[in-house]
């Protein structure tokens, strides 16, 4: 074991070339978690799952096709994020971490879209359900519409507000 063991933030370790970015140190604590999932005959092998609603940007002045003399613009659109889902996949089930829309996109269905994606693409990964968890403030009834039920709760995260975890069998 190390003399001196510290914690350091992923900013840190990168800057002192320890790793190179978030997929990396993913990488080697999926491996210590392995040492002893394996023993219990499970291994990590999570797969990322990131959907975005993107629309097209012209940032062109009026008149302007985007392209000019000197190269620096393109005429192709640029893509602007409008929402998304960030999560991931294993050992059967679909875990959301992130699911957001723009504003003045809610209401129209794209959040719905999303989560169904998300777990449809699931279950083509062999998944037989699903998790998330939201708070009092946000959506917990855009979920339950969607088939989610509650399994469990923190009062008062944030204060006065509870954080609600909820899940779907998704076949």
């Amino acid at each position: 074991m190390p003399d001196k063991l510290q914690i350091l933030e992923l900013s840190e370790l990168e800057k002192r070339s320890i790793i190179n970015g978030g997929d990396e140190l993913e990488a080697a604590i999926v491996a210590i978690l392995n040492e002893k999932s394996a023993s219990h005959g499970h291994i990590w092998e999570g797969k990322s799952l990131a959907l975005a609603v993107v629309g097209e940007i012209n940032n062109f002045p009026a008149g302007n096709s985007g392209s000019q003399e000197n190269g620096n613009k393109s005429s192709s659109p640029q893509l602007e994020i409008e929402g998304g889902l960030w999560g991931n996949t294993n050992w059967g089930y679909l875990s959301v971490n992130l699911l957001a829309v723009k504003e003045n996109l809610r209401g129209q269905g794209f959040g719905t879209r999303l989560l169904q994606k998300a777990e449809a693409l699931a279950v083509e990964r062999g998944c037989h359900s699903a998790f998330l968890n939201t708070f009092s403030f946000q959506a917990p009834h855009f979920y339950a519409k969607l088939g989610y039920r509650v399994f469990g709760e923190l009062p008062d995260f944030p204060p006065g507000q509870k954080r609600i975890f909820m899940c779907k069998k998704l076949v």
